[in-house]
Formats: C-alpha cells, structure tokens, sequence
C-alpha cells in the first residue's frame, strides 16, 4: 500500500511540475483578440477606425503585427499620434487598445505656385475628414496673369454597410496655353476654355488591392486657332496595389497601378488611354529612405489639347509647358530628414531621373538628370506645406526650378 501510495505520488508530480515551473501566462490563455476599445476620438466617429481596424478582429493575439496597425492608422491621414497595445484584463477576451490624436482636418490654406513660366496665386479649403467619416472635400481657385482655374472634389472611402466608396470632381480654366517641345522652343500658343467632370465607384478587394471605375465629360474648346476643339465621354477602369509601412518619421509607400480609359467623342474618332505607375520607398535608417519610381503615359490618338505634360511622367526634368501623348519616366534617389521642429520637420530629397517621350510634332527625344530639393513636413497637416526643388536636364541643359507655399501639389 505504501509503495502505491508513492508510486501515485511520483506521477502526480511529475504532471504537475511544468505547470508549476511554466504557468500559463494571460497571452497564452486567450489567444484571439475580439474587442476594439478606441481612445482620444473627438470628431471621427467609431464606426471609421473599426472599419480599418476589422481585418484584426479574430485574429491570433500572437500574430498581432503592432507596427502594421500603426501604419493603417497613420495611412487614414487622420491621426498624427498613435499608440497600439493588447489589454487582457478581461478573463473573457483579448482586446486590441489603439489611442489616437487627430490631425486638423478643416484647413484653408493660401497657396504660391510657381515655376521658371510664372507665378500662380490662389487658395484652397480641405476637409479631410468631414462628417467625422473620413470624406474628403477639396476646393481650389488658382490665378496666374493668363490663365485662371477652379477645381472640387468630393470621396467617400468604402464602408463596412457600402463597401463602394464615391468620388465626384468638376474643373474648370480658361486662358493661353503654350506648348514647347523638350529644348523649350515653343510649337504652340492658343486660349482655350477646359471642363471636366468625372464620376466613379472604388471597391476595396483586400487591404492591399483596390478596383475603381468611372465616366465623365471632358471638353476643351479653341478659339481662332488651327487646334481643334474635343468634347468626349471617358470611361475608365484602375486596378492598384499598395502597401505602406510607417517607422515614426515617414510613411513610405510601395504600389503599382494601372489605369486605361476609353474616350468616346461626341464628334470625330475614339481614342484608348492608357497609363501605369508604381513606386517603391525604403526607409534605410529612421531619418533616411530609398525612392524608387516609374511611370508612363499612352494615347496614340489623343486629340492635342488632351495630350499631357510631364507629370504623367512622374518627372522633373522636362519643361513645364512640354506635352506629348507618348511618355515614360523613371526616378531613383533619396530622401532624408535634417532638422525638426515643433510642428513638423524639414527633409532634403535628390534623385536621378530619365524620361523618352515624343512631343507633340511626333519628335522623340530622351530626357536625363537630378532633381532636388527641401520639403516642410507639417506634424498635423496631411501635405507637406513647403516644397522647394530644382532640376537639371543633362542633355538639353536646361534648368527647371519650382516651388509651392500651402501644399504639395
């Protein structure tokens, strides 16, 4: 009896030593996260950050990316302070904690823009958060001594009861429009009167595929000019692909996307237009990161007053005036953050760029050279409120300089 007694002894404890040496710990007792407690909302409503928020819901505590988290909810372009963690003081559930501070999202803002052709003034009101639902309103007037233009828009993202988001926007300008080919001799100079209004859906696939499409109008009307006038319907459909990652100074972006869009004419032939990009940023320290770009713009048959300038590029290198409906730019260089300040930081950026396009005269030409410049990162504002930046074509020599007070354009 003695010796059964022992022997009962000895595989009880055997059993019970690894839960008394290893307990159990709260993490490993709970292990899939099913609450959301939000913190700091003054104005956003709840329902915004649960629909970003909602892919980790169900999710394995363990597998929790705390970093991930932070940049979805620095990406809304909501909250410039954001803090993550895991509370399990509930016996019953794991639940993810996210305090926020908001950003100012009622901004109206003066603006300067300008370049080697000139100076535009004007101003522009943001709201980037109306509603409290993340909807973004956009309103602008620019003037210059020739030329004058108005814009609005107006997005909803895709909610958790409509997974559709709506964006509506409407253009307007009239005035002399120049166009030089890539030596900044001018081919044309004409007034025109431009309108444009657009329409469009966008479903969001996962956290990192978005489809989009839409339909509008689109005129630009020549007086007393060999330039024909064009009236189209447009019709286009994107597909695009992005993630981002934050490292407590930049949010660095990396996504491809691919838009066509078929213009239809009220008079005259159909056209096909299609344009790609994609961009890479890589933080190589905290204060430091790689930028990798490319895009490119197609439409063989595009009337002239529709062809585009060197934005579609995504470069710097080709004169501001230049347009072409055949062009691609590639861009590789660094950005870095020397100095910080209270509201915000300063960041200093260089690349190297190359551009092929044809202009307008069917000409082609390649574009090489550097990019430069200093940015003002405003901590509670979505853009960056200073940009100043110059760019050197090596083949023509030529010099671009460019700046902007207000925002980033």
């Amino acid at each position: 009896m003695k010796k059964t007694s022992s022997l009962l002894l000895s595989l009880l404890m055997i059993f019970l030593l690894p839960a008394l040496a290893f307990p159990e710990t709260k993490a490993e007792q709970y292990t899939t996260i099913d609450r959301l407690i939000i913190h700091g909302l003054k104005r956003t409503r709840p329902e915004v950050v649960e629909r970003l928020l909602e892919p980790y819901i169900g999710l394995p505590a363990d597998e929790l990316d705390m970093g991930e988290v932070q940049t979805v909810l620095r990406e809304s372009g909501l909250f410039y302070e954001t803090e993550v963690s895991l509370e399990y003081d509930d016996p019953a559930s794991v639940s993810l904690v996210v305090s926020v501070q908001e950003k100012w999202t009622l901004i109206p803002i003066p603006v300067i823009l300008g370049d080697k052709n000139g100076i535009a003034g004007g101003g522009t009101l943001i709201e980037t958060n109306a509603f409290g639902l993340n909807h973004q309103a956009f309103l602008a007037g620019f003037f210059s001594a020739d030329r004058y233009t108005f814009f609005g828009s107006y997005m909803t993202p895709p909610g958790k009861r409509l997974p559709l988001g709506l964006y509506i926007l409407a253009a307007f300008s009239k005035g002399e429009t120049t166009v030089t080919n890539g030596e900044e001799d001018e081919l044309l100079s004409y007034d025109e009167r431009g309108l444009t209004l657009m329409a469009g859906l966008r479903h969001d696939l996962s956290q990192l595929i978005s489809l989009s499409a839409g339909f509008g109008y689109r005129e630009a009307s020549v007086e007393d000019s060999p330039v024909a006038s064009a009236r189209m319907l447009p019709l286009s459909a994107e597909i695009s692909i992005q993630k981002s990652d934050w490292n407590g100074v930049f949010l660095s972006r990396r996504y491809a996307e691919i838009e066509g869009a078929w213009f239809i004419p009220l008079k005259g032939d159909s056209y096909l237009a299609l344009q790609g990009e994609c961009a890479w940023e890589q933080p190589l320290t905290q204060r430091l990161r790689l930028m990798l770009g490319a895009a490119a713009y197609r439409a063989e048959d595009a009337p002239l007053v529709f062809s585009e300038g060197p934005s579609a590029a995504r470069v710097a290198i080709l004169p501001g005036n230049f347009r072409s409906n055949s062009l691609a730019g590639t861009s590789l260089g660094l950005e870095g953050v020397f100095a910080d300040f209270g509201a915000g930081m300063f960041s200093a950026f260089v690349s190297y760029q190359a551009a092929f396009a044809e202009d307008i005269s069917g000409d082609s030409l390649f574009a090489q050279g550097t990019h430069f410049g200093i940015r003002c990162y405003l901590k509670k504002i979505a853009f960056p409120a200073l940009d100043l930046g110059a760019a050197w074509n090596a083949e023509s020599g030529i010099w671009n300089a460019a700046f902007s007070v207000g925002m980033r354009m």
